[in-house]
């Protein structure tokens, strides 16, 4: 990679100092599996009301549906953002 940069022309007399006060930002990267990104597929369940979580799940069942529930908060089946262990959202089950 190579990056320029310019910031104008400039004329410096001998002697005099010109700092450039600038950061990188090196990111790791890795080569995209699109055949893997591709293959997962959302469904949201959110809003005010009830949304039957079974009707997701049946979809996300179907062929070539959503393999991904994505439960927002401010739902019924979370109420709270940030804060999705409360008995609110998920009432603790008979085996916990």
């Amino acid at each position: 990679m190579l990056a320029r940069a310019y910031s104008g022309p400039r004329l410096l007399k001998q002697g005099e100092v010109l700092d450039f006060i600038f950061e990188l930002y090196l990111t790791p990267f890795r080569t995209l599996d699109t055949e893997k990104q591709w293959a997962v597929r959302f469904t949201h369940l959110g809003g005010p009301g009830r949304v039957q979580i079974d009707d997701a799940v049946a979809k996300a069942n179907a062929q070539h549906g959503p393999n991904v529930v994505n439960v927002h908060h401010a739902s019924f089946y979370s109420p709270y953002i940030n804060y999705p262990y409360s008995d609110d959202s998920f009432p603790p089950s008979a085996n916990s």
